[in-house]
This record gives structure tokens, C-alpha cells and sequence, in this order.
């Protein structure tokens, strides 16, 4: 049993449930919300009924859709999303992708997902470019500007950003110990790895150690200097 109060918990519960199961884990339970808000969320019955598509791919859709650090799209929410993505079915293979750390987005990813955002604005939208798409809703359907879709170039940094959450930093946290490295090209592209650093748990040991005492050190000894002391601890570590 979990409980928490965050969205992406549940996400991610979600995502790692069929490797779980197949350790022989059964049944997965949630308590989501607080106080009177507060209910059960059976992640083995979520996994059964979305598919294994769907659970492949929702922490780069959750994300791609807007989370708490990545933006939403204006006037398109999750109940929206979500739609889309039951009549856009071609893009479960790239949503799946996208959640399992990819160092770079390729095109054809992107057309997929300017796909997606195309008939998340405009269902009866033949566009499969976000750009032409924009022309014919500002220009033909007289949209106002906010209720048009954001340009290839806003998508593309968009899904980046959306990749490097729900792909790289909820990756390190089921692993810890990765740390994701962003390495900028020549020509200037980008290559996210992710690098093994095996004293980092220590180090974060040490810095809350070291945050604890100081505080002590501070309240019994207010006229104590302690930054010699642990200048000297650093350097015997």
C-alpha cells in the first residue's frame, strides 16, 4: 500500500507495476488525496483496464501534457489529452518510447507528436504539422491566437523538456545513483546519458549530517566557529 498526495506517484506506480508483477507481485493500492478527498486507487485494476500501451506510456504523457514543472497546453487539459490519445492511437508507440530515457528526439517522434497535439486542437484537422495546422485555424477558422496550437519549434523544446521529466528524472529516481548529463554538441544538438556515481548516496548522507550538527552546533555553542570543523571532516572523507 502507498500513500501519497502527488499525481506522478501514481504515475509511475502505474508505469512499474507490470515488472513488479512479474516478480509475483499481485495487487498494488493506492490511498491518493487527503482527508475527505482522500481515496483508493487499484493500480493492478488501472494497468488491466488502460492496456499495456497505455501503461508503456503515461509518465511521457503525463508529462508532455503538463505536470508541475513542465507547461500544459492552453485550454487542453488531462480529460483532453487523454481523448486524444484514444483516437490517436499511433502515438502509444512513441509515447512508450519517450518514457524510457531516449538520449535524443528523432523526427519521426516529433511529426507523432505534432500529430497529436493537431487533433487535440482540432479533431476534423487533416495537418499533420502543428505549423499548418496554425495557419488554417488563425486563418480559415478565425481561432483567436490562444486557442491555436503552439509552432513545431515550441513543440520540440516542449517534448524535450517533457523526455528529460518523465523519462530521465523519474528514471533516476527507480534508480538511484544515475544522474542524467546533458552534453551539448557542435552543431548544437544535445546527448542526455545517464552516469553511475557511486558515492553520491554518501555524499547526501553527509550533507544532512553535516546540516543536523550544524544546527546543534549553533543553538548550544552561538559563538562557536564551525566551518574549520568541517573543512577538516571533507577533507578525511
Amino acid at each position: 500500500m502507498i500513500k501519497v498526495k502527488d499525481t506522478d506517484v501514481v504515475v509511475i506506480a502505474i508505469s512499474v507495476f507490470p515488472s513488479l508483477k512479474e516478480l509475483g507481485l499481485e495487487k498494488m493500492w493506492i490511498a491518493f488525496g487527503q482527508g475527505k478527498h482522500s481515496r483508493w486507487i487499484p493500480v493492478h485494476v488501472v494497468v488491466n483496464t488502460i492496456g499495456p500501451e497505455k501503461t508503456r506510456g503515461l509518465p511521457f504523457f503525463h508529462a508532455f501534457t503538463g505536470y508541475d514543472v513542465v507547461s500544459a497546453f492552453r485550454g487542453r487539459g488531462k480529460k483532453c489529452a487523454w481523448q486524444t490519445w484514444n483516437v490517436c492511437k499511433e502515438v502509444s508507440n512513441t509515447f512508450a518510447k519517450l518514457s524510457q530515457c531516449v538520449p535524443a528526439l528523432d523526427d519521426t517522434d516529433l511529426q507523432n507528436l505534432e500529430k497529436f497535439v493537431v487533433i487535440m486542437y482540432d479533431r476534423s484537422s487533416a495537418s499533420t504539422s502543428v505549423n499548418d495546422a496554425r495557419l488554417n485555424l488563425f486563418v480559415q477558422k478565425q481561432r483567436p491566437y490562444d486557442a491555436i496550437p503552439p509552432t513545431q519549434s515550441a513543440v520540440r523544446l516542449h517534448a524535450k523538456r517533457a523526455i528529460f521529466q518523465g523519462g530521465i528524472i523519474w528514471v533516476r529516481q527507480l534508480s538511484p545513483g544515475l544522474t542524467p548529463i546533458v552534453q551539448w554538441n557542435g552543431d548544437g544538438s544535445e546527448k542526455t546519458t545517464l552516469r553511475r556515481y557511486a558515492g553520491s548516496t554518501f555524499h547526501q548522507l553527509l550533507q544532512v549530517v553535516k546540516n543536523l550538527l550544524n544546527v546543534i552546533a549553533r543553538r548550544l555553542f552561538p559563538e562557536m566557529q564551525v566551518h574549520s570543523l568541517w573543512t577538516e571532516l571533507y577533507s578525511f572523507v
